[in-house]
């Protein structure tokens, strides 16, 4: 791709490489961060930090744990966008998208750019999942553990 298939405005708007990579890897680190304080409260949810009965404790834990999944899919979608939308300047006169970048390589369909997709999106989902079925009967569960 060269730069004639976009307009001035586009390719005065364009980030340099080492910008996107910056805020690509911030972005892809606030995300894993996000997912990790997930499966912690997962995990430790089941311990009695407040002093209440230890089943409803458990129970509310599920509300953050949907709280920060939604916001795990905020970053995800935030990374989506800007692999997909935002301009690079890759240097010698080449601007395009990263999901252009990646295409125009011509890669083996066993490569997959970007791979938060395949690792991000299915932890993501399973998290809200887990978090509501927690939230709802999270002390019912609780009780048979």
């Amino acid at each position: 791709m060269s730069s004639e298939k976009f307009n001035k405005y586009e390719i005065k708007m364009a980030i340099p490489e080492m910008e996107f990579r910056k805020t690509y890897t911030f972005r892809i680190r606030v995300l894993s961060l996000i997912l990790f304080l997930n499966y912690y409260l997962i995990w430790f949810g089941l311990y009695n930090f407040v002093g209440e009965n230890e089943a409803i404790w458990y129970q509310r834990s599920g509300s953050l744990i949907v709280f920060l999944s939604v916001l795990a899919e905020y970053f995800h979608l935030k990374i989506q966008n800007m692999v997909n939308n935002t301009l690079i300047d890759y240097g010698d006169g080449k601007y395009m998208t990263r999901m252009q970048n990646f295409k125009s390589k011509n890669l083996p369909s066993s490569y997959s750019d970007p791979t938060f997709n395949i690792i991000f999106s299915p932890q993501i989902v399973i998290c809200g999942l887990l978090g509501t079925v927690i939230w709802g009967y999270g002390d019912l569960f609780y009780n048979y553990l």
